[in-house]
């Protein structure tokens, strides 16, 4: 995108950009200079109830894919964050006048994130606590559930 340019920006919702529900955006300025950065979809209860539902089935769809299937979107969106990382860093410079020492911080954090996350589906792990305890009466024991 050239820096002239304005970027419109939909909802996303069910994988995929949702023009408002009763077509309203809002300005976001750039806080270098006030001039216009985006236009941006605003939300109604209604695009909030649209996405609600979109999280619910999209819930429903994967909460039983496996661990490796899991890892494979964090590795595959931290991939995705380390090749645009240049793009986040001007995206977090121009819209929100993060200094770019920060917003190219942020943005490898976030890409470290991502890994570590990956990770994380398959370290099932805890400790178990025993159901049976020993208790000593009268110099005899006997187990107590």
């Amino acid at each position: 995108m050239r820096k002239d340019e304005v970027r419109g920006l939909d909802h996303w919702i069910g994988g995929s950009p949702v023009a408002p529900g009763d077509g309203a955006y809002f300005e976001s300025l750039n806080p270098i200079d006030d001039s216009l950065y985006s236009r941006a979809a605003a939300g109604t209860p209604a695009d909030v109830d649209r996405a609600v539902e979109a999280a619910d089935t999209a819930y429903r769809r994967n909460r039983d894919l496996s661990a490796a299937a899991r890892e494979g979107w964090m590795i595959k969106a931290s991939a995705l964050m380390e090749r645009d990382a240049s793009q986040f860093a001007d995206t977090l410079v121009d819209e929100i006048g993060s200094p770019i020492a920060k917003a190219g911080f942020e943005t490898r954090f976030a890409t470290s994130f991502l890994r570590a996350a990956a990770g994380v589906p398959r370290r099932i792990r805890g400790e178990t606590i025993p159901s049976v305890s020993v208790v000593r009466t009268f110099g005899t024991t006997r187990g107590v559930n």
